[in-house]
């Protein structure tokens, strides 16, 4: 048993070394601004959610509001009006983010072939980078407001 345990631990540890790569997390941000493929997190990977980035990238939506709409949404907790305004923002928040969804889902099946993820799973994608400003993104936009994707 102690052996055994020996040499998952040395496995273990033999797996984690060979899975990180030679850069500094400094070289490995900046190629994450760069957009580097070689770079991206899981979740980050592939086709749709490169279409994703860069339609969400490409145009202004409800969602790049929504840091604004945090401090109304927290007051309608207290406030009984203001929690309805706070559930029809966010509902329309869903709404949006499915439509999203479907259209990215469309335009990747139509280059592609084939998408990764339904329309609410690409869409939660698409709006998660939304609702963060331009300059925190990561990656880094690849395409400019107004760009057609």
């Amino acid at each position: 048993m102690a052996r055994q345990r020996q040499l998952a631990k040395e496995a273990k540890t033999q797996k984690h070394r060979s899975s990180l790569a030679p850069m500094s997390s400094v070289e490995r941000r900046e190629a994450l601004k760069r957009g580097d493929a070689s770079v991206l997190p899981r979740r980050d990977q592939g086709p749709t959610r490169k279409l994703a980035r860069d339609y969400v990238d490409s145009r202004r939506l409800l969602s790049n509001f929504m840091l604004l709409l945090f401090p109304i949404m927290i007051a309608g907790a207290f406030i009984p009006l203001l929690s309805v305004l706070t559930l029809v923002l966010f509902l329309g928040f869903l709404l949006e983010w499915y439509l999203i969804g479907r259209r990215i889902r469309g335009l990747v099946v139509q280059r592609h072939g084939k998408a990764q993820g339904g329309p609410l799973a690409i869409g939660f994608y698409a709006g998660s980078r939304a609702y963060l400003p331009r300059r925190w993104r990561l990656p880094a936009p690849q395409v400019a407001l107004g760009d057609k994707v």
